[in-house]
C-alpha cells in the first residue's frame, strides 16, 4: 500500500537510506554517497510533510519517496547541503522538491518506486517540481528515465561533493 508516511517510521526510513548508499565507483545501484543522517533527522523531516510516502507491507515499510517544498529547504535542516543551495539560488519558488527515491533492496523491480513518485507528483497541488539525480561518475538510469518519461526537462547539470555531477530537472505544470 502506498501512504503517507508517518512519524513512527522515521527509523525504518533512515534503515533503508544507510543500506541504499552506494559509493561513486560501486556497480551496485543506490543512494550514491547520500549523507547519513540520523534517525532523529528523519523525524524532523517527516513531522507534518505532507509530500513523503511510503510503500508499506504489514507496517513494514518497504520503500519511500521524500519530497520538500522550496519554504521546507530554506530550514536549517538543508544547511550545507550543496545540491539544495543550488537549487533554491537558481530555480524560482514555489516548488517541489523531489528528494529521494529509496527501496529495500528485496523490493526493486516490482513497481514500487515509480508508484511512489508518481503518487507524490499528483497529490502535489504545486505548478512546479524539481528533482536532481546522479550524472557522473555513476548515472541513476532509474531516475534519468522516470524523470523523462514524467515529462521533467534537464535544466543543467551541476558538480558538486568533491565532482560527483548532478542533473537538475525540472517539471512545469498547468501552464
Amino acid at each position: 500500500m502506498i501512504r503517507l508516511a508517518k512519524l513512527s517510521e522515521a527509523g525504518q526510513v533512515c534503515n533503508i537510506v544507510n543500506s541504499r548508499n552506494v559509493s561513486r565507483d560501486s556497480g551496485e545501484s543506490g543512494l550514491v554517497e547520500y549523507p547519513e543522517r540520523p534517525v532523529g533527522w528523519y523525524k524532523r523531516a517527516l513531522n507534518g510533510n505532507i509530500n513523503f510516502y511510503v510503500a508499506e507491507e504489514e507496517d513494514n515499510v518497504l520503500g519511500f519517496c521524500s519530497a520538500y517544498t522550496d519554504q521546507m529547504l530554506r530550514n536549517k535542516m538543508f544547511t550545507g547541503d550543496e545540491i539544495i543551495k543550488d537549487i533554491l539560488k537558481n530555480i524560482g519558488g514555489p516548488f517541489l522538491y523531489i528528494d529521494q527515491v529509496a527501496l529495500l533492496k528485496s523490493e526493486e523491480g516490482k513497481g514500487f518506486g515509480k508508484i511512489l513518485l508518481e503518487t507524490v507528483i499528483l497529490n502535489s497541488d504545486l505548478s512546479k517540481l524539481v528533482g536532481a539525480c546522479a550524472h557522473s561518475p555513476k548515472r541513476n538510469e532509474w531516475s534519468v528515465g522516470q524523470f523523462g518519461r514524467l515529462g521533467f526537462i534537464l535544466e543543467r547539470e551541476i558538480t558538486v561533493y568533491d565532482g560527483l555531477t548532478f542533473g537538475i530537472y525540472c517539471l512545469n505544470r498547468f501552464n
